[in-house]
């Protein structure tokens, strides 16, 4: 991924503050630890709607320009943030929602179920969809593991074409 500066610091500036700030030579305040950033190292947002406009301007026009896409990210430390990014941007597509659940069902009926249905889809592990997983028609997917291969790999990006069922004719998918 390019890295875009969008403010007046030049880029070679940029690269040199984030690097002393991953080093860990940024000087800190003696009194709480802090580190003080720069006010030209970053933009200040105050919500997350905010930084998704600002990361992705006009999304609802060039969510199609996969090239567009791939020059932009939002990284986010919990998984519960990056379910809430994901739902604004999805808001921003044109289309309605589409709503994929989780398989919960017992593989071997001899097991005793140990937990109820209601606490596992209520569980949102690392490296794994949401319960239910909202989508809407072009929007971008990524294929974080692939249990199947050597036909896809871990990392491929796509675009949904068109909604339906796993084994259904109309389940298509465009790889970007």
């Amino acid at each position: 991924m390019r890295v875009r500066v969008l403010g007046e610091i030049p880029f070679e500036n940029f690269t040199k503050q984030l690097l002393s700030l991953g080093d860990g030579k940024v000087p800190t305040e003696l009194t709480s630890d802090l580190i003080s950033i720069p006010s030209d190292f970053c933009v200040p947002v105050t919500s997350l709607k905010e930084l998704t406009r600002h990361v992705f301007p006009d999304i609802s026009n060039k969510y199609r320009d996969y090239n567009w896409l791939c020059e932009r990210a939002i990284l986010a430390l919990k998984n519960e943030n990056v379910n809430i990014i994901n739902e604004i941007i999805l808001k921003n597509l044109p289309g309605n929602f589409i709503t994929y659940k989780s398989v919960d069902a017992v593989m071997a009926i001899e097991q005793p179920v140990i937990y109820p249905t209601e606490f596992l889809n209520s569980l949102n592990s690392p490296g794994m969809p949401p319960h239910m997983l909202n989508l809407k028609v072009s929007s971008s997917i990524m294929l974080l593991v692939n249990l199947d291969p050597p036909k896809l790999y871990s990392g491929i990006r796509f675009c949904q074409q068109v909604y339906g069922q796993r084994n259904s004719s109309n389940y298509s998918y465009r790889q970007y």
